[in-house]
């Protein structure tokens, strides 16, 4: 019989986020709240850090987005966390170019030969 798998979550569903309201937690969140404009093809970038999020975050959160805008709205219960998915999303947005190097080749005309 195969084990189960048990997973830790740090991430709220919409109910779970709305019983939090009139508490400290919930004031927390919402001093803690990013709202990220992104393109399309880095939504596959933002799941992933909230895939990773979702197991290594410090505190709770909570992501929602608005309308097919493609604007995130993410809240975050510890600063630290809201401050990883920056660190996170710049990192994997980055723009990396290559220094272009200048290779030169030396060729021999002359003949030495004499």
């Amino acid at each position: 019989m195969p084990k189960p798998i048990v997973q830790v979550s740090k991430k709220l569903s919409n109910h779970e986020f709305q019983g939090l309201v009139g508490t400290p937690v919930y004031t927390d969140m919402l001093s803690n709240k990013l709202h990220v404009f992104a393109n399309s093809s880095d939504d596959d970038i933002i799941w992933e850090i909230l895939s990773h999020l979702d197991e290594n975050a410090t505190g709770m959160f909570h992501m929602t987005t608005i309308g097919s805008d493609n604007i995130w709205r993410i809240y975050f219960e510890a600063f630290a966390d809201m401050n990883a998915f920056r660190s996170l999303l710049d990192a994997a947005t980055q723009e990396t170019t290559e220094t272009p190097r200048i290779e030169s080749i030396v060729v021999n005309t002359t003949h030495d030969t004499e």
